[in-house]
């Protein structure tokens, strides 16, 4: 599996630090103050909020082995095939200073074990929830594996403010709450003071529409901070938009190969294997990265080794001696045309 992630282009030199004003498609949001519909999100700009002005009981990690990171949940443990346990933190607050108590996150992971959300799978056979003090202890109607963090760690599974689901987006437990929404024109967000690291954020991003039409000329009209440079198949319909920018450039195309096993191979089961397999693999390809390539740890799962049981051990024998036999590498045409990357690893 290949995502292709666009990089973002930096069109001005007057930018502020206090502000970031970013062209983006307001028109696949809500058209009232909703803004997003949690229980029905399909496309990716729908995501990016929600990812923006909430905040999950876990995130997904690059850093962590088993792929996932705390957040609202300080830890998750699986008590038996049907009971899994969640120690929220006691830190945790809304925009607005107030605490995020366990019993508001019993009653968002009740919300959603009863609503209509379209990736919601593991919460529709929650039972009961337990809560004993800032722990939350969970019981399934049926085995529950740890697809249940994966479906945690979505964006529209996120713990909303009672005040979200009126449309009222002012507190919010994320990195940014709304502080205006004119539908199809922008959309101003401001940074959380309540939010872990914060003070790291722009004060203000204001999301901007601009027709299609009118983009290529945006530049000598407003100021623009940041467009999203679209993949390859787009490349040419946004010529225009990059022939009228200032060429001043931050960030860069970057392609990310997920690297995975075959289902019932041993050695994909085992969380040491697959962290030993990315430090091989990494180490490899760092002698081939070309000058303009940046030295960042962009190939997963360098430290990512997916999201696997616990109990699972290591195959018996150590893995770097099967990794000529079981590994292949293979690169995209793109790649294939840079003969310094293709001598080097296609044989």
């Amino acid at each position: 599996m290949t995502a292709v992630v666009g990089s973002l282009m930096q069109t001005s030199c007057r930018s502020e630090p206090s502000r970031l004003i970013v062209v983006f498609p307001l028109a696949a949001l809500l058209q009232d103050q909703r803004i997003v519909d949690p229980e029905n999100t399909q496309f990716i700009a729908q995501f990016y909020i929600l990812e923006n002005i909430s905040r999950g009981l876990v995130r997904d990690s690059a850093e962590s082995p088993e792929g996932y990171s705390p957040a609202i949940a300080r830890s998750w443990t699986r008590i038996s095939s049907k009971r899994w346990a969640l120690d929220i933190d006691p830190d945790a607050r809304w925009s607005d200073g107030a605490p995020i108590t366990t019993a508001q996150v019993a009653s968002h992971l009740e919300r959603l074990s009863r609503g209509r959300h379209r990736h919601v799978v593991y919460l529709k056979n929650l039972a009961t929830i337990r809560v004993v003090g800032h722990r939350l202890e969970l019981t399934f109607k049926t085995q529950t594996n740890a697809g249940l963090i994966h479906e945690l760690s979505l964006a529209d599974t996120f713990m909303l403010h009672p005040r979200n689901l009126e449309g009222d987006w002012s507190i919010g437990s994320g990195p940014y709450i709304v502080e205006k929404y004119v539908p199809g024109e922008i959309l101003v967000l401001r940074s959380n003071a309540q939010f872990p690291d914060s003070a790291a954020f722009p004060e203000h991003v204001d999301l901007i529409e601009i027709p299609w039409e009118a983009r290529p000329a945006m530049f000598k009209d407003r100021r623009v901070d940041l467009y999203r440079t679209p993949g390859p198949h787009f490349a040419r319909s946004n010529q225009p938009v990059f022939a009228a920018a200032p060429k001043a450039y931050r960030g860069y195309p970057t392609c990310i190969y997920y690297f995975a096993f075959k289902p019932g191979r041993k050695v994909g089961k085992s969380v040491a294997a697959r962290r030993e397999i990315a430090s091989l693999l990494m180490s490899s390809l760092q002698g081939i990265r070309l000058p303009e390539m940046t030295a960042e740890s962009q190939m997963v799962p360098k430290g990512f080794a997916g999201r696997l049981a616990d109990d699972i051990g290591p195959p018996p024998r150590s893995i770097s001696a099967k990794v000529p036999k079981a590994i292949s590498i293979g690169l995209p045409p793109a790649f294939q045309a840079v003969p310094q990357v293709a001598d080097s690893v296609v044989r």
